[in-house]
């Protein structure tokens, strides 16, 4: 491949997350994607995952810093192109920024730790602000895979019940129904799978729209 082949590479990607790219994109797309396996299998998050891939981030953007600090224009445009990264002042305010707002949402509705470490390691490889998109999308997209079970486990008339006292409407649940109610309730859906969706649609969103992030998109939208 020659040099201007890489560098037509390099302009084609500007729409891409820096932290997606290169080496920074392949390891956290494989984390992810291990995450989401032994989140299925076992309701797990393993730390045989999660630290290694913190410390990586965090090694790899210190490069990416360094290749900043030292280097010409085509250096860092290469550097951008094969490692990624977003420089390691963004990745050490991400990871902790990104650990806060989870491990706030731990402490008030009971997430899972993993959970949490999984989420510091996204803001490692994203910055604060992806990082929270990951979030917010992840939020959303398990909030309606639950509605979904929900309303499929009691069917279509005990939903709209439920959605009416929701609403604040006085209406009577049957034992039945919040017995059922209950149970869904005590069941922890397993996060990994929509850590790997948000992180797919917070990467492909700027280059399909543009530049606009999923955030961006949604403020248009409303």
């Amino acid at each position: 491949m020659g040099t201007g082949n890489i560098f037509t590479e390099v302009a084609a990607s500007q729409h891409w997350h820096p932290g997606a790219r290169g080496c920074s994109g392949m390891l956290l797309f494989c984390l992810l994607v291990a995450s989401a396996i032994t989140d299925l299998r076992d309701r797990r998050i393993l730390n045989s995952l999660v630290y290694p891939a913190i410390i990586s981030g965090l090694l790899l953007n210190s490069v990416q810093s360094f290749f900043h600090l030292i280097g010409s224009g085509r250096y860092i445009e290469l550097g951008e192109l094969f490692l990624g990264g977003i420089g390691l002042p963004q990745a050490f305010i991400g990871g902790i920024f990104c650990f806060s707002v989870i491990c706030l949402q731990f402490l008030v509705a009971g997430t899972g730790g993993g959970d949490v470490k999984l989420q510091a390691a996204v803001g490692v490889f994203l910055g604060w602000r992806a990082g929270l998109e990951v979030w917010m999308l992840t939020m959303l997209l398990a909030g309606a895979f639950a509605f979904v079970l929900l309303a499929v486990h009691i069917g279509r008339r005990n939903m709209e019940l439920v959605l009416l006292k929701a609403s604040g409407t006085p209406v009577l649940l049957h034992s039945e129904l919040q017995s059922a109610l209950r149970n869904s309730l005590q069941h922890r859906l397993p996060l990994g799978p929509f850590f790997l969706a948000a992180f797919v649609f917070v990467l492909l969103c700027p280059p399909l729209s543009g530049g606009l992030s999923c955030v961006d998109m949604l403020l248009h939208m409303l």
